[in-house]
């Protein structure tokens, strides 16, 4: 998703959750959630729209689809390995532990 002007001020430097629907969303008159997605990378602001998405999740009965995202120090591939291999795959090592540790939302499908 590509966010204009306002949405990447709104974004930026947030202090609480953002939620983004699709175009149109407000006119809906019935609110049928089937899937909430969640962008996590371990930091203490994606455990907090982790936990705000999985709240979501619970209220309208739907599952929860997280999205790693990898933190700026872990894009450094001399920091993680040194070659383009041992850097995907240390990364790819990292992401899915944190996603693991996530995905553990008691009374939610994540």
């Amino acid at each position: 998703m590509l966010l204009g002007d306002v949405g990447a001020r709104l974004t930026a430097g947030a202090h609480c959750s953002i939620i983004v629907a699709p175009r149109g969303f407000a006119r809906r008159e019935h609110l049928r959630f089937s899937r909430i997605g969640v962008g996590y990378d371990g930091t203490p602001e994606s455990k907090t729209a982790l936990e705000d998405a999985a709240e979501m999740a619970r209220r309208f009965n739907a599952a929860l689809e997280l999205i790693g995202v990898a933190p700026r120090v872990l894009l450094t591939p001399s920091r993680l390995g040194g070659t383009d291999a041992g850097y995907e795959r240390l990364l790819r090592e990292e992401m899915e532990m944190r996603l693991e540790a996530a995905a553990r939302v008691e009374g939610v499908e994540v």
